[in-house]
């Protein structure tokens, strides 16, 4: 019975415009006592020009076109992404926003894909797909939205890393902490830079940006095992190798080499990297709206 949010797993799969078609002969089979009922919260209808709707709630999250495109609409919930896996192609796979018990959130409303073997994603209100020569299906980048991401100014990193003497720093704090009583002061950019460019590195250390549970930096787990032997004044938060990290974003940020990228889509890989990033600048007190819009 194609009513209620689960009744379509009992449905055949649909993953071309003739399964739909076939999809929509079986429903129009259905008592109008079933498709009518209140709780009825599933169907398939025609919606002009031979295009086949698969509706759940009041909205149309998989459209078949005759051409044997696919337009999808990603109302961003678990329910939708279960409802349009089953009459979708393999490989193409819809993705909602998650809240943490920690109280954070994560997830997106993007469309994950395939393409050459490799993970893709895009953005958008109502995306079209399209299968290629090779089998796989692609979105209409007129269709997508563009995503925002952050960038880097790589060809002025070196510049900045050897006015900062960031080599050097890296190596001594590897080492000269576990001989030398350092006691953290505070985190100060400005202090903190001025050290390093006089190559005044204790003081530089007494000034590094401190990792805490909190910080939403990435380094929570890691934190008890990756501590360096400075002093701190607060007892949830440690100087870590993430610290010079979290310096090293600060100062490309001050430097103004934090850059926007703009792209239709993008690789999983790419996206899961950049917008790890993105989560630690926003930890900085860098916000930029950056991800999917």
């Amino acid at each position: 019975m194609f009513t209620g949010v689960k009744s379509h797993h009992h449905l055949l799969e649909v993953a071309s415009y003739p399964d739909a078609v076939l999809a929509l002969a079986a429903y129009d089979q259905l008592p109008s006592r079933i498709k009518d009922s209140p709780k009825a919260v599933t169907g398939i209808y025609e919606c002009g020009k031979g295009a086949i709707a698969f509706r759940l709630y009041q909205t149309d999250v998989v459209t078949w076109h005759p051409d044997n495109s696919v337009e999808i609409d990603n109302f961003g919930t678990k329910t939708t992404t279960g409802f349009a896996k089953r009459f979708l192609p393999n490989g193409i796979h819809l993705r909602y926003p998650m809240h943490r018990r920690d109280g954070t959130s994560g997830g997106d409303q993007c469309i994950l894909y395939r393409e050459a073997g490799e993970n893709r994603l895009c953005d958008g209100v109502c995306v079209r797909l399209t299968q290629t020569l090779d089998g796989d299906w692609v979105p209409d980048e007129t269709t997508v939205r563009p995503m925002r991401l952050p960038d880097l100014d790589r060809g002025r990193t070196k510049e900045i890393s050897e006015r900062y003497h960031l080599r050097d720093f890296e190596r001594w704090l590897q080492i000269a902490p576990h001989h030398i009583e350092i006691d953290h002061i505070d985190w100060d950019l400005g202090h903190c830079a001025l050290a390093l460019k006089n190559r005044d590195f204790r003081t530089a250390a007494e000034h590094l940006p401190p990792i805490s549970p909190a910080s939403g930096f990435g380094m929570a787990a890691k934190i008890e095992a990756a501590a360096l032997p400075i002093n701190t004044r607060d007892w949830q938060e440690r100087i870590t190798m993430g610290s010079l990290a979290k310096l090293k974003l600060a100062l490309w940020e001050d430097q103004g080499l934090i850059l926007d990228m703009v792209a239709a889509t993008v690789s999983l890989r790419e996206f899961n990297r950049r917008m790890a990033r993105a989560r630690e600048l926003a930890a900085l007190g860098v916000e930029r709206n950056w991800g999917p819009r």
